[in-house]
């Protein structure tokens, strides 16, 4: 497994889902991560929406040089550091 796929799966047991107030859905978030959510009517649905939002919001952040913070021990920046 590589460490992208450690992160994102790490990051995963953080998140928070809700549901929405009549029938319409579920949101998720992972806390230390702003502005990552993900949504849709069930919540299976809902937690491969987060799943890939988190995925596009790190690809984001590698090509804007954004921080990302460590989970669960996984460093990014050693990842980073490789890739510039």
């Amino acid at each position: 497994m590589g460490i992208i796929t450690e992160y994102v799966d790490a990051a995963m047991k953080d998140a928070e889902y809700e549901e929405l107030e009549e029938d319409e859905g579920f949101t998720g978030t992972i806390p230390e991560l702003e502005g990552l959510i993900g949504y849709a009517k069930t919540l299976e649905l809902c937690k491969l929406d987060l799943r890939e939002a988190l995925e596009g919001w790190l690809l984001v952040s590698f090509h804007h040089h954004l921080p990302v913070p460590p989970k669960c021990g996984i460093d990014l920046k050693v990842l980073r550091q490789e890739v510039a």
